[in-house]
């Protein structure tokens, strides 16, 4: 591919891995630092560029692909290897189905934990398993390599970090606490309507994503109106439909749902139960107020009755004739 061949032709830095080449995407590690500081961390960045029209994924891949797995089993003195997801985009794909997940270019953060920070280099060495799609979807499994040097004064990369630091930016922070809170609207034996509602936001909100749920399949969120309190906040709703994917024998008390509040490449991420009710609760049963319904008819004794006293009343005060005979 022309864009990958342009990469791998690019002058890289001492601590960044090479480019692999994969056809429609090339993949490689870059760190920050061209020495990093001693410690019991190493923050990377796991850089991918594609093709126009191809996109790979986020921790929720959608209706096909999965999200890139990390192996760095190789490398010495690892403990534990985090990859981290920026705010994803949102790909509409034929046959209604839908993607999350980022094209062009992206830059997964990476963190390793260990016990190498005393070594003066370390090998940074493993693979990643991956999947990319465009007109069809391709998996990889790709060798990824770096040689990190460490040293008691951290020597930042003026390209690298400005750019890591930027994607970092991206991954969603930890929303405050009683942000959001969830409602059932509807639900039947397949599936319902769920309502999430937003306070406190700083700006307005752009898409709303979800992680995968092992009860669920969320569809795609609709924007309500917007709603004010008497203290003028402002709520965010959406409208979630879900589907059963496996039903359970009685329905849990709630839903947990891990969320993700896109604001344009930034964004909140929180966990909000949304109550379910009683699992023996009719699927029809109204989650708002109940309107009134107009009062029973009444029973026949109690129309003869009335129908009399109005014969009567208007026999009594029709006018007649003065001084005629009375009935």
């Amino acid at each position: 591919m022309a864009l990958a061949l342009a990469l791998l032709a690019a002058p890289t830095c001492a601590v960044s891995g090479p480019w692999h080449d994969d056809g429609p995407v090339a993949v490689r590690l870059v760190s920050p630092w061209l020495v990093a500081p001693r410690g019991a961390e190493l923050a990377l960045g796991l850089e991918v560029a594609l093709d126009p029209g191809w996109h790979i994924y986020w921790l929720n891949s959608g209706d096909a692909g999965y999200p890139p797995r990390l192996d760095f089993g190789a490398t010495p003195g690892l403990v534990t290897a985090e990859l981290r997801f920026p705010v994803p985009h949102r790909y509409d794909l034929p046959g209604k189905l839908v993607a999350f997940g980022y094209g062009e270019r992206v830059v997964y953060p990476v963190t390793l934990r260990g016990t190498f920070g005393d070594t003066p280099t370390l090998d940074v060495t493993g693979t990643v398993d991956y999947v990319v799609c465009a007109g069809e979807c391709i998996p990889f499994t790709t060798h990824l390599e770096l040689v990190q040097p460490f040293g008691e004064t951290a020597r930042p990369d003026a390209e690298t970090q400005p750019q890591l630091a930027a994607w970092s930016s991206r991954v969603p922070t930890p929303a405050p606490e009683g942000t959001a809170t969830g409602r059932l609207l509807e639900r039947s034996d397949a599936g319902g309507t769920l309502e999430i509602a937003f306070a406190g936001l700083p700006e307005e909100p752009t898409d709303l994503f979800f992680a995968p749920h092992e009860l669920v399949e969320l569809g795609r969120p609709v924007a309500l109106a917007v709603r004010g309190d008497d203290r003028g906040d402002r709520r965010h709703r959406f409208a979630v439909p879900f589907a059963w994917k496996v039903r359970p024998s009685g329905a849990p008390p709630e839903l947990g749902l891990e969320w993700t509040l896109a604001f344009g490449e930034s964004g909140w991420t929180g966990r909000t139960g949304v109550p379910l009710g009683a699992a023996s609760a009719p699927a029809t049963q109204p989650s708002g107020p109940i309107t009134p319904t107009d009062p029973a008819p009444l029973t026949w004794p109690w129309r003869v009755v009335l129908a009399a006293t109005a014969l009567g009343l208007v026999w009594a005060l029709w006018p007649r004739a003065k001084g005629g005979p009375r009935p």
